[in-house]
């Protein structure tokens, strides 16, 4: 009956660092009105902050409440015959984002449901229109880089994080995936700043940690290096193949 996406990057449904948390919902009726009179008034009862409903009637029917008597907006889309479920989420969000092309809860939507369903170059689309309008967006430029990353485009990806870095001071995700592309592209020079960039931003995880140690030892740095292995070690839980991969690198940099 319903689908939410929260505005997230399309890194998968959590709502990603740097975005407010706006939260679109949408629903689709095939006669729940008495259902969906329960649920608009549970969530006219706990106010949810910033939150909008798309609301399709997919077959004919009268509803027992007023969608605009509620504090948070409700758009309304009567089909004129049924379509299917897909077909009607798309609907909704893209009728959102034809009101509002700014919109990013609508349009963070229609990224995760192509990429859910293998398309990434309708994902890359909206993803490219949003960064053209506006580069600064940390999120949208983290899944469109992911995609580019996914299709070997390594150059492609490091374009677009460089264009959203100069905002994305305190966005760790993008400065981690940024530190992996430069990495893999042999700039470790490179990779060891975008990874200390990303410890500043409080991401000192494991996996931060692991990629500088990696850059550190190719620039010769070894007793950093060591030491950024060791803590990765001590930074959180870490899978055996990785903790016998930062043993072995503490032993061969001593």
């Amino acid at each position: 009956m319903s689908q939410a996406r929260q505005d997230t990057a399309a890194s998968g449904n959590r709502v990603p660092e740097g975005i407010p948390g706006v939260i679109s919902i949408s629903l689709v009726s095939h006669g729940h009105g008495r259902l969906l009179a329960s649920l608009f008034n549970d969530l006219q009862t706990y106010r949810p902050t910033g939150i909008e409903v798309i609301l399709t009637l997919n077959i004919q029917e009268t509803l027992p409440f007023d969608p605009n008597s509620f504090a948070f907006p409700v758009k309304l889309i009567r089909n004129s015959t049924p379509r299917g479920f897909a077909a009607n989420h798309n609907a909704a969000f893209r009728a959102a984002l034809a009101a509002d092309s700014a919109h990013r809860g609508a349009r963070q939507a229609m990224v995760v449901l192509r990429i859910e369903r293998g398309d990434l170059e309708g994902a890359s689309r909206l993803l490219k229109e949003a960064l053209a309008a506006d580069a600064s967006q940390p999120d949208f430029a983290v899944a469109l880089a992911r995609i580019h990353v996914e299709r070997g485009n390594l150059l492609e990806a490091l374009a677009v994080l460089d264009r959203a870095a100069p905002a994305a001071e305190a966005h760790g995700e993008l400065h981690v995936l940024r530190g992996t592309v430069l990495q893999r592209l042999g700039s470790h020079a490179q990779a060891a700043d975008a990874y200390r960039a990303a410890l500043r931003a409080q991401t000192g995880t494991p996996q931060v940690w692991l990629g500088l140690g990696i850059s550190l030892e190719a620039l010769q740095k070894r007793p950093e290096a060591a030491q950024a292995f060791r803590n990765a070690l001590a930074s959180g839980p870490v899978s055996a193949e990785v903790r016998t991969f930062a043993e072995q690198r503490i032993q061969a940099l001593r």
